[in-house]
């Protein structure tokens, strides 16, 4: 039977290999450099109806492709969300009502440096209750494409 000698190469210590120092990063960007890298938290708060779910994953699929992660509740506010999206319905005035009262309750619930970015049927049905009672952003079925601009 051989015997490994005790200066055989098995014996050596394996070392990874030391990783590069990262370069030293002006203190003036170091505060950009943390918000690039942090993802923001979006949250999507669906009172719509059905017909809007293809909409919605859309929607969710641009957040995400711009660099946003996701809170996983449709419906409780997430403390941790810095972007809500309300997805309502104006199909009648009781739906309408309804996503006004998820308004004032997202509103009171979420984190004060919160956004909030109104959509679904509602801004294009009754703008004026929307300028009212909200005044913030909105999309509609009609003008997703605006997301982009909002979240410029």
């Amino acid at each position: 039977m051989r015997q490994v000698q005790p200066n055989s190469i098995l014996e050596q210590p394996v070392t990874p290999p030391k990783k590069p120092d990262p370069p030293d990063i002006d203190p003036r960007c170091q505060a950009l450099v943390r918000k690039v890298v942090k993802m923001v938290k979006a949250q999507i708060i669906i009172t719509s109806c059905s017909r809007r779910s293809l909409e919605i994953e859309q929607v969710k699929r641009f957040l995400k492709g711009n660099g946003f992660s996701l809170a996983s509740d449709d419906w409780l506010v997430d403390q941790e969300a810095e972007l809500i999206l309300l997805s309502t319905c104006g199909f009648t005035e009781a739906a309408e009502d309804f996503g006004f009262e998820t308004l004032h309750r997202v509103q009171w619930t979420m984190k004060p440096e919160a956004k909030i970015i109104l959509g679904g049927c509602i801004p294009e049905i009754n703008p004026e209750r929307v300028s009212k009672e909200f005044g913030g952003p909105t999309f509609s079925p009609q003008s997703y494409a605006r997301l982009n601009g909002i979240l410029g």
